[in-house]
């Protein structure tokens, strides 16, 4: 797909469909892998796990042979993945059902024939014991680390950090942390905010309202905890009782803008046909005295380059060069 424009005057454009697999298939997922400028593309085929790199060309896209990655741990339901900017790679996570055990693996790129390859050894289970529906994981840049989100047969949300080498041959499992006090349907998205150095979550949480969480993580400790929460929709704004979501929840961080863009379906009256799509931002950084850094040497408005003169000693500025 391509688009042309802007606001609401943008238009989609698609090209030439493709047949990948001719075999029964579903819980596709896509993942750009920017240092190769491919699409690595990860499906169920039958209740193998299989992947595809895909190149594209204009509107067109082409694939790669089809390598089956899950070495035989299956079925592979419900996968889901992110790519890793420091180890260049894919990270994926999967259900192993009915047994609800959740697995790992890790895809890179095989440059002398063109595709993506899981790593040899057997995908590790990381935990264990009813867990059901979709999972959602994402990256934290620069990092071994990766926070991925998730539903238990109870119906309540949880969030856990992973960390991996560079192979895959070493995954490892945080404590897990509940995200939503009781009862949750669904699972929801996952995206990294590089500026502030967050990890934000929109997802169907207690009593199915939508809400919009800011999380905190320490990578070392492989520990995730909650900053904020904020309910997107819930039954005050929507005329039926209980918003619930017909499907896709899905959020991405525009890094250019600073602006998580959140999507979802809620009930109408028992209908689920209206979709809605939210841009997020978080609010400017308090100025105390840990996030002050000097006065500008003159006026300056929005867009130009404004001269600081630094009140703060060497040592604090990589620090605070985030504020």
């Amino acid at each position: 797909l391509t688009i042309s424009g802007t606001g609401t005057s943008a238009s989609l454009s698609q090209g030439t469909e493709i047949t990948i697999s001719s075999s029964v298939s579903e819980f596709c997922r896509c993942g750009y892998d920017p240092d190769q400028d491919k699409t690595a593309l990860i499906a169920d085929v039958g209740t193998d796990g299989f992947a595809w790199a895909l190149t594209v060309s204009g509107t067109n896209v082409s694939a790669s042979s089809g390598v089956q990655f899950e070495e035989g741990k299956v079925p592979f339901e419900q996968p889901n993945m992110c790519y890793d900017n420091k180890n260049k790679k894919f990270q994926i996570l999967w259900r192993q059902s009915p047994s609800g055990m959740i697995r790992g693996q890790t895809l890179t790129w095989d440059a002398s024939n063109a595709r993506y390859n899981g790593y040899s050894g057997t995908p590790p289970i990381l935990w264990n014991n009813g867990y059901e529906g979709s999972i959602s994981i994402a990256h934290i840049k620069d990092t071994d680390g990766y926070i991925c989100h998730y539903k238990r047969s109870t119906n309540i949300m949880y969030a856990r950090l992973i960390t991996c080498n560079a192979s895959g041959s070493t995954i490892t499992a945080g404590s897990e942390t509940q995200i939503h006090a009781s009862y949750a349907y669904a699972s929801g998205d996952l995206a990294y905010d590089p500026s502030n150095e967050k990890m934000l979550l929109i997802a169907r949480g207690t009593s199915g309202y939508i809400d919009f969480k800011v999380l905190s993580y320490n990578v070392t400790n492989r520990t995730v905890s909650v900053d904020s929460t904020t309910i997107l929709a819930n039954s005050s704004t929507n005329p039926s009782s209980n918003t619930f979501v017909a499907g896709g929840i899905n959020g991405a961080f525009d890094t250019t803008n600073s602006i998580f863009v959140a999507s979802f379906a809620k009930s109408q009256s028992g209908s689920y046909s209206t979709n809605q799509v939210m841009a997020l931002q978080r609010p400017s950084t308090t100025l105390d005295a840990t996030t002050f850094i000097g006065f500008a040497s003159s006026t300056v408005t929005d867009g130009n380059t404004a001269t600081i003169k630094i009140a703060i000693s060497r040592a604090q500025i990589t620090i605070r060069l985030r504020f």
